[in-house]
């Protein structure tokens, strides 16, 4: 179940929306797989009618936005499970103005750690520009592998401590590659193979 809140004012001239997602308990597992039954249904049908217009990263998503909106909001979820990994006490806070996407706090637990995150997206550029930093604190590397990768679940173990801060451009390779620059520490304590 998801609960959504929120309002829109001025949205006859210049609209500032407010949306807030909450829930107990999300499986994306079961979302994307429900997705890619809908995109096989709208791939069928899409071959009938010709007329659909075609995006890709080249074009920006903020010119077709209605001018000067704004946004804010929060999703609040107390439980994800993806790919058999359970995340807790899931946090964003976003905001939206002039074209600038900005994710002030983006936060929760995972493996007996912490994983934060904090962005900018230009959505005016073609393709996307964004810049932002990822931490991870005291996040059990056995824990992650045993979800996302459990033929190597026994053979790394210790606690992960990194801080990222990253930049780029498009959300596509070779684009992504070129554009994508990366800088951080890492460290793994208690590590064993």
């Amino acid at each position: 179940q998801i609960r959504l809140s929120g309002e829109v004012k001025n949205y006859a001239k210049v609209p500032e929306v407010r949306l807030d997602v909450s829930s107990d308990s999300i499986n994306i597992d079961h979302l994307l797989v429900l997705a890619s039954g809908l995109t096989a249904e709208a791939q069928d049908g899409g071959k009938e009618n010709s007329g659909d217009v075609k995006t890709s990263s080249t074009t920006a998503p903020g010119p077709a936005l209605p001018p000067g909106l704004k946004a804010a909001g929060e999703v609040r979820i107390d439980q994800t499970l993806y790919r058999g990994l359970v995340l807790k006490d899931v946090l964003l806070q976003y905001g939206l103005d002039k074209g600038i996407l900005t994710v002030k706090d983006l936060s929760t637990r995972v493996a007996d750690g912490q994983v934060s995150s904090k962005m900018k997206v230009d959505i005016n550029r073609p393709g996307l520009a964004y810049d932002g930093q990822f931490d991870i604190k005291s996040v059990k590397v056995e824990g992650l592998l045993a979800s996302l990768a459990p033929e190597a679940k026994d053979m790394i173990s210790g606690t992960l401590q990194s801080r990222l801060t990253f930049s780029g451009a498009g959300i596509e390779w070779p684009k992504l590659g070129d554009a994508l620059i990366l800088d951080g520490t890492y460290g793994l304590h208690d590590g064993r193979v």
